[in-house]
C-alpha cells in the first residue's frame, strides 16, 4: 500500500493506493485476497486516511468482479504510458 497520496480523479490528499495484488494457482478463492485487502483497509484506517482505491488492469475481470463484492467501485480509466503486459495497458480504479 502507498499510503498519503493524492487520489487520481479529485486530486484530494488524505489517500492510500494498493497498486496491484496478484493472488495466482491454488491459493485463489481461499479467502487469501480479502484477508490481504482487509488487512489495507484496516491499516489506511489506523493512519488516518480517508480514502483508498485499487489499481485493476481492465482485463482483469475476476479481480474487478470481487473488489465490487467487497464495495470498490469504478472512479476512472487511464492507459499506462508502457504496457504492462502485451496489449493489457488500461486499468481501474
Amino acid at each position: 500500500m502507498i499510503v498519503d497520496v493524492v487520489d487520481p480523479i479529485e486530486h484530494r490528499p488524505g489517500g492510500a493506493l494498493i497498486p496491484r495484488v496478484y493472488i495466482i494457482g491454488p491459493t485463489q478463492r481461499t479467502g487469501l485476497g480479502r484477508l490481504l485487502l482487509n488487512a489495507a483497509i484496516e491499516q489506511a484506517g489506523a493512519m488516518g486516511l480517508f480514502r483508498l482505491w485499487l489499481d485493476v488492469m481492465a482485463s482483469a475481470t475476476a479481480a474487478r468482479r470481487a473488489y465490487a463484492r467487497w464495495g470498490f467501485r469504478e472512479i476512472g480509466r487511464r492507459r499506462y504510458e508502457r504496457p504492462v503486459k502485451a496489449d493489457l495497458s488500461e486499468w481501474l480504479s
